[in-house]
Order: structure tokens, then C-alpha cells, then sequence
């Protein structure tokens, strides 16, 4: 099969890495030429100048896997949903996916957004929960990429977009309390979790995006994201001083968004170096009147071509989910989210299979309801 990655940075590297490991024909579109041997071909098209000519070129491919920035990511999509494709997408776009559903339906797309390791992966557990208990109550996800070797002043290292990451701490967090959707700064609020042998500390971020939408959704539904101690004082210091502030300064002449300057500072002095994932997907809900408390928990370190550990995990839940997809595994048109997906139960188990793979530590606990197993 062939396939597309559009956007090669991090993530999309690892997407690319993955096909390819399994046989298949992969290209790429990137703002600029660079060697890989991974690829068979790499296009350079700067998407945000000329996004018809990128879904021009996507719509010759079995498969797209699009792994653009947020501010890109929509803008792509939209261009693609009226050109009959197959799109597996993980840009963290501040839009509404589903705004596309109609014109990707008109035109027999077939898209699927949000479809990393969290969002992605997180909500096909809750989809999954929501299917197979009879009431699901709360739900909480708890997500981070972190350095190894977390190192002052910002105990953080560069895992997969600079912009993105950024955008975690400024773009406002939607959580779901008593039924209610409501909003809060990511901020302005943070507690410690302590995970095994780890003590974090965890904030609000807007991961949970379709999954608000959903008509049986938990009663109260959030997404913590997880960091080593000290990260979200210097992060908040930086915030308070404006510098993650979306007005343009004059320097030498020429106006600058102080975001993208602190974004350049941050991957200069952010040094990459070995991170590790961890997770939790905690449900509680009832289920033939009995209540059911489950976790999902996964941890690790991967390296692989000098990629990190959350680009991979990441890309691997966009390429499995493309391969299935490919193989018509994934039927339907228009815009499909991952908690809205058919079999879920096979997509979560075949992910979590290939997690395996990587030596990624799994957990199962109390979620036997939900018909999950990890095979040893």
C-alpha cells in the first residue's frame, strides 16, 4: 500500500518508520528537502502557502497520514475532505473536526482526527467504556512525555511539536464536571499524582475535544496532563512575563509574535535527550448493577532511530489505525472520531499489541468488563 505522511517532523517520522517497517510504499511532504532513508520520496511543499497542491498530491495516495502542527492541521484537512481520501490525522488543531463531517460525506472521505496516543488512543477507551458498561460515571486520562534525566530551568525535554507544546499551556482546558461542560485556564490549576515511583505534577489541558460531543458521555471527563516537578512554575513564570503571548514585538525592525520567538528559544536551549510515556485511563461506571472501577496504566522508553519515546507511541497508534483503514477494517465516510470507530475492542487490542512490541509496560486492571487482555 501507499502511503502519505504529511508534515515530517517528530510524530511524522515515526509514522513513516512504522509503514515502512511493515513493507510499504511511504512518501512525504515537508516545508523543506532533507535526506531520509526511511522514505521513498519526499515532496517539499510548504502547506501553508499552497495546501491544494498538498491534498492534490494526498488524494493520489491509499492513505494520508497527516501529522502537521495545530495551526496547519485543520487548513489541510479542510483542503483533503473534498477530494475522496483516506485521512488518519494527529495535529492538535484548536478547530472543530466535525465542521467537515458533511463536505468529507459529499465527497465519500473518510477522516479520522485526534488519532494519537492522547487524544487518539484515550478515546477509544472511553468509547469503548461507554459501549460496554451500562453507565459510565467518571473518567480521567493522565498523559505526559517526559525526559529520563529532567534537568533545570525547565525539567522538560522535546518530544514532538514546539508549537503545539506550547499551545498546552495557553489554549483554554474543557473538562466535563456533573454533566457540564465547562472551561478553565490550564494554569490555574495543578495537584501532584504520584504513579509507581513517580511523583508528577498534573494540569488541565483541552485533550479531551471530541469526546465532548459524545451523547452518552461520562457524567465528569478530564484530561491531566503529567510533568516532573518545578516544569509548570517556570512554565507559569514565562506565561506571567508574556512571553507566551500571541502579540508582535519590534526587533531590529521587524515584528516578531512573541510566541514563535519564545518556540525558538525553547528548541535551542530544550535539549532532546530519552523521555518516557505514561498514561492512565481511569473509568468508574456501573455494569449489571454492579460497580466497575478499571485502570488502564502503560509506561516506558523506546528509542529508534534517534526518535523519541512519545513520537513513537504516538505515530504507532496513527499508522495502525491507517493500516486497518487501508485494509478496509474502518468502514464509513465523512468524519469519523477514534471513540467512534467500529471495533474498538480489536483497534485498542492491536495497539496495545504493537505498544508491546516497543517493551512499553502494560497494565489491566478491573477492566475485564470492557472484554480487553493483554496476551503474554
Amino acid at each position: 500500500m501507499r502511503f502519505l505522511v504529511v508534515g515530517y517532523g517528530r510524530v511524522g517520522r515515526a509514522v513513516a518508520l512504522d509503514l515502512k517497517s511493515r513493507g510499504h510504499h511511504v512518501e512525504a511532504i515537508d516545508v523543506a528537502a532533507r535526506h531520509d532513508e526511511i522514505l521513498d520520496e519526499l515532496h517539499v511543499i510548504d502547506v501553508l502557502k499552497d495546501v491544494s497542491k498538498a491534498s492534490k498530491l494526498a488524494a493520489e495516495f491509499d492513505c494520508i497520514c497527516s501529522c502537521l502542527p495545530g495551526k496547519l492541521g485543520y487548513k489541510f484537512m479542510e483542503s483533503c475532505a473534498g477530494r475522496g481520501v483516506k485521512l488518519v490525522d494527529v495535529s492538535f488543531m484548536s478547530e472543530d473536526p466535525m465542521l467537515l463531517d458533511s463536505k468529507a460525506r459529499k465527497e465519500g472521505s473518510i477522516i479520522i482526527p485526534d488519532c494519537g496516543i492522547a487524544p487518539g488512543l484515550s478515546n477509544m477507551i472511553v468509547g469503548l467504556s461507554t459501549r460496554m458498561l451500562d453507565y459510565v460515571n467518571n473518567v480521567e486520562i493522565r498523559v505526559g512525555g517526559l525526559p529520563l534525566n529532567p534537568k533545570p530551568p525547565l525539567y522538560h525535554s522535546l518530544s514532538w511539536s514546539i508549537d503545539d507544546l506550547l499551545e498546552e499551556y495557553t489554549r483554554p482546558a474543557r473538562y466535563v464536571e456533573n454533566g457540564v461542560v465547562k472551561i478553565c485556564d490550564p494554569l490555574s490549576f495543578r495537584t501532584t499524582i504520584r504513579i509507581g515511583d513517580w511523583e508528577l505534577e498534573a494540569f488541565p489541558t483541552d485533550g479531551l475535544r471530541t469526546l465532548l460531543r459524545m451523547k452518552n458521555r461520562p457524567n465528569s471527563l478530564r484530561e491531566l496532563t503529567l510533568r516532573w516537578k518545578g516544569h509548570l512554575d517556570a512554565i507559569s513564570l514565562l506565561r506571567a512575563l508574556g512571553l507566551l503571548s500571541e502579540e508582535k514585538v519590534e526587533i531590529q525592525g521587524v515584528r516578531v509574535p512573541i510566541k514563535a520567538l519564545t518556540a525558538k528559544i525553547f528548541e535551542k536551549n530544550m535539549k532532546n535527550g530519552p523521555d518516557m510515556i505514561i498514561m492512565e485511563v481511569e473509568v468508574q461506571g456501573v455494569k449489571n448493577g454492579n460497580k466497575v472501577k478499571g485502570l488502564l496504566r502503560l509506561y516506558g522508553t523506546t528509542s529508534s532511530n534517534d526518535l523519541s519515546t512519545m513520537a513513537r507511541v504516538t505515530g504507532a497508534v496513527c499508522s495502525e489505525v491507517a493500516l486497518l483503514l487501508c485494509e478496509g477494517r474502518i468502514d464509513g465516510s465523512g468524519v469519523i472520531p477514534p471513540e467512534d470507530l467500529d471495533d474498538l475492542k480489536l483497534i485498542i487490542q492491536q495497539i496495545l499489541e504493537r505498544f508491546k512490541s516497543f517493551k512499553i509496560h502494560l497494565d489491566l486492571k478491573g477492566l475485564e468488563s470492557l472484554g480487553l487482555m493483554l496476551h503474554t
